[in-house]
This record gives structure tokens, C-alpha cells and sequence, in this order.
């Protein structure tokens, strides 16, 4: 996971205290609040931090410059204030156009956001058989995560949830998924192996066999090969295996 920090602003509404200081480095719990926030990404898991800067710029390089975190965390200096929109865009060519985390530096939340980002992971490839669309939404809720309230994350990411599940899971859908899945192996499954589960996943396209087929056979790779990403996925164990529902999907 893949975060901006917004650390750029002026804090007018904060003057004249905001005049030394940026906001972003405002104590709280007897350290900065950004500092609480890249604390609170790492214990979430993340890779990688990018903190945009303009106003005191430097006390805000000084701060990072001057800690040495387990992961990356950058600053990117605005010459010309850029404003939530320019930053996030300036931000998306910097992480590739890969998906990432966008958080206010002034803002301070008891969610717990490594349980959200690991309950909306696991879910990935089942939201994705049902609705790409409300996955997608909910990356967004996700995303937006330390904005919200306890309650207002909750409700909005339990109705879009529920919304995406209520949408059937369709044979393309599924197809796309195991096709997405499949990509996993590319490093360790040899050729022959690999060919083997093309081949069950497209029988499943054509309507040959039942989706319950290419999945045994991936959750037989999974844990051959010890994939933690795919082994947590709610999408390979969604029910009860005695209800034998896939034996007919």
C-alpha cells in the first residue's frame, strides 16, 4: 500500500500559530501529527509514503530526514501550491498509476486502519467476481479512510459492500479474477504447470467444468507454494465446503 500525505498547506485558519510551524507538525500525544500518521500507515502495512510540501517546506524535510522508518517515506516539494487535485495527480505518476492512499496531515483518528486495509484486501478477488465497479467505490472509502468517522466509514463501506455482493457473480467475472489470480504463479509455476491451470480456468469460460475445478486446483498451489496474499482471500473459501456450492457455479 502506497500513501500521500497532504502536508503542503498554509494552515491560515491556525495563524498566527501556523506562521513557525506547518500544521502537519503540530504535537499531539507528544509527537507530530504527521508522525502519528506514518506510524499509524506502517503498523497498516504500507510500502511506501510520499509527503507533499510547500508551506515551511523544510521543517518538514527536516523531520523526515531526521527518522529512520522501515519503509519509504519521501517529500516532494511544491514550488507552486498544486491544491488537493494537482497533488494527487503529481502523485499518480510518481507510484506508477498503481493504486494509493490519500491522507490530510492534520487530521488524527482512532480507526484502525490496518484492519481496513486488511479487511478490504481480503475481500479483493470476491468484490471483484460480484461488482468491479463497487470494488473499485470502496478502494475509494478505503482510501479516504482518515477523513471519516468511525460510524460514517463504517455505514459507507458496509452498504457499498453489501451493495456489490447483492450483483451476481458471472462466469466472465469469474474468468477475470482467475485469470488475475494466475498471474501469482508466473514466477514459480513451470510451464507445464501453468498450462495445466490456462486450461481448467478456460474449460471454465466455455462451461466445460464448474468453477469448483481451476479453484482446487489454485488453493493446491497456494499453499504448495505459500502465497500469503492469495491464501488470505476470502474469494477461495467464501462458505462452508460441505454446502458444495461451486460444484454447480
Amino acid at each position: 500500500m502506497k500513501v500521500l500525505i497532504l502536508a503542503a498547506g498554509y494552515g491560515t485558519r491556525l495563524r498566527p500559530f501556523t506562521e513557525h510551524t506547518p500544521k502537519a507538525l503540530f504535537p499531539l500525544r507528544g509527537r507530530p501529527l504527521l508522525e502519528n500518521i506514518i506510524q499509524d500507515v506502517i503498523r497498516a502495512g504500507g510500502s511506501e509514503i510520499l509527503i507533499n510540501t510547500h508551506h515551511l517546506a523544510h521543517r518538514i524535510e527536516h523531520h523526515v530526514a531526521t527518522h529512520d522508518y522501515p519503509i519509504i517515506v519521501r517529500t516532494r516539494h511544491e514550488p507552486l501550491i498544486l491544491g488537493t487535485g494537482g497533488a494527487v495527480k503529481a502523485a499518480a505518476a510518481l507510484f506508477g498509476h498503481q493504486p494509493f492512499m490519500v491522507i490530510n496531515s492534520d487530521i488524527f483518528t482512532d480507526i484502525d486502519l490496518a484492519a481496513v486495509v486488511r479487511f478490504h484486501t481480503a475481500h479483493k478477488f470476491l468484490l471483484l467476481a460480484h461488482s468491479p465497479k463497487d470494488y473499485s467505490e470502496l478502494g475509494r472509502v478505503v482510501a479516504d479512510a482518515k477523513s471519516l468517522t468511525r460510524s460514517a466509514l463504517r455505514t459507507t463501506y458496509e452498504n457499498q459492500f453489501m451493495s456489490a455482493l447483492s450483483k451476481r457473480a458471472s462466469r466472465a467475472k469469474n474468468t477475470n479474477v482467475l485469470q488475475h489470480i494466475l498471474g501469482f504463479f508466473k514466477k514459480d509455476l513451470d510451464g507445464v504447470s501453468r498450462q495445466e491451470l490456462l486450461g481448467h480456468i478456460q474449460d471454465y469460460r466455455r462451461g466445460l467444468v464448474p468453477l469448483v475445478v481451476p479453484l482446487t486446483l489454485i488453493a493446491h498451489y497456494v499453499r504448495l507454494l505459500d502465497v500469503a496474499y492469495l491464501r488470505d482471500q476470502v474469494y477461495l473459501n467464501p462458505h462452508p465446503k460441505e454446502l458444495a456450492l461451486r460444484n454447480h457455479v
